[in-house]
């Protein structure tokens, strides 16, 4: 059976680095503080949908990368698809 594999933690330092830089500006205005908050709260909500969905489009299970010690052609990298579902 196939496996699919996502490389979830470079995804949440890539959004985790956007927010910050945002936050952490002294050059941002508050509204754009408050559009990086709600982008977070966003991705937040859309992140475990968008797992979920793609155990259902590649009909496989899908692990962290970091959890498959050999890569076969069975498995699959989806970390690609997950970005895309979240925007990024």
């Amino acid at each position: 059976p196939a496996l699919g594999v996502v490389d979830l933690a470079s995804v949440y330092r890539e959004k985790e680095a956007a927010f910050a830089k945002v936050v952490g500006s002294d050059q941002a205005s508050e509204d754009e503080r408050n559009r990086a908050m709600a982008a977070a709260q966003a991705f937040a909500k859309v992140l475990p949908a968008a797992l979920e969905s793609l155990s259902e489009e590649c009909g496989c299970v899908v692990l962290m990368g970091n959890a498959v010690a050999s890569r076969t052609a069975q498995v699959i990298d989806l970390t690609p698809r997950l970005r895309a579902k979240v925007g990024m």
